[in-house]
């Protein structure tokens, strides 16, 4: 239970419930229970959107607190990711209404304080925007994608900006900035290894 404490902060029925390698709530809420009576852990509302009972710890509740402004791209596969088709936290575009985000493999979030801001899907090649953001803000989710190259893939080709070719919108110069190269079909990145590409 302190693993998963660790790694969600806040426990709930439905937090549980995406974690299929979790206990069933009916064993685990006993437990809290008890952490709570002994005074480590706190109980309540913290998150809206969230049905039912709610544990955290006091650093949790103060890192809640504070806002935070940590910028972080992660993978929406990851069990601690609550944004997403069936998840407590459906998410939805500005740009285009139908739209909806997936999680599984080659999708990821850039978050803001927990907060998703842009979409990344198909392993880069759609990118779209989750809440109005000031340039320097854009450019600074923007400049979250190379670390893809520097991890899982050895190229990161983006095809789509809000549903639409990425040729010609705002973000390409924000993308040339950070090494992306024009391709036929959209904007692409190398991993480099000293000064050479693949």
């Amino acid at each position: 239970m302190r693993l998963l404490l660790s790694r969600y902060g806040i426990l709930s029925r439905g937090i549980l419930a995406l974690d299929g390698a979790a206990l069933p709530w009916g064993e685990v809420y006993p437990l809290l229970n008890r952490l709570e009576w002994r005074g480590e852990l706190a109980r309540g509302v913290f998150v809206d959107g969230l049905a039912g009972a709610q544990f955290a710890s006091e650093e949790v509740l103060a890192q809640l607190g504070s806002g935070g402004d940590r910028w972080s791209l992660v993978p929406t596969s990851d069990p601690a990711v609550l944004y997403g088709a069936g998840a407590p936290f459906p998410l939805g575009s500005l740009s285009h209404p139908e739209w909806r985000l997936h999680r599984g493999p080659g999708a990821y979030l850039v978050l803001r304080g927990g907060a998703p801001l842009l979409a990344v899907e198909g392993a880069g090649e759609r990118l779209t925007l989750l809440a109005e953001l000031a340039p320097d803000e854009l450019r600074h989710a923007l400049a979250l994608l190379p670390a893809l190259v520097a991890g899982p893939l050895s190229r990161l080709r983006v095809r789509t900006w809000n549903g639409a070719s990425v040729l010609g919108t705002p973000i390409e110069r924000i993308l040339k900035d950070l090494g992306f190269q024009r391709s036929p079909d959209g904007l692409i990145l190398y991993r480099r290894y000293g000064s050479e590409r693949i």
